[in-house]
């Protein structure tokens, strides 16, 4: 059943039409996280150690130690194998609300 909610005169979507819509925008979160960690691990086995860290790095606006970390999560084989479920983002997000 898809009903549009009348809102001062005003259609608004559906209930259906929210859930697709954000449905749909998780998976392209985990979709996009997913190709940027698999673009790094390519330019991190291709290019030299120096121009991935100081050029790429520069470019990406990302220091070493950020670079790292990106390259861990690339690496861990329990990660990868949790490739399917979504990212940990909105802990993660939430997680510094509380501290600001």
């Amino acid at each position: 059943m898809n009903v549009r909610l009348v809102v001062e005169g005003q259609n608004q979507p559906s209930l259906d039409e929210y859930v697709k819509r954000l449905l749909d925008a998780r998976t392209k979160i985990r979709e996009g996280l997913w190709e940027f960690i698999d673009a790094l691990k390519d330019a991190h086995d291709q290019l030299s150690p120096n121009t991935f860290q100081n050029e790429l790095g520069n470019r990406l606006e990302m220091r070493k130690s950020t670079l790292s970390k990106w390259i861990a999560i690339e690496s861990s084989d329990y990660l990868l194998s949790k490739r399917d479920q979504p990212p940990p983002t909105f802990s993660s997000l939430y997680a510094l609300t509380l501290i600001e």
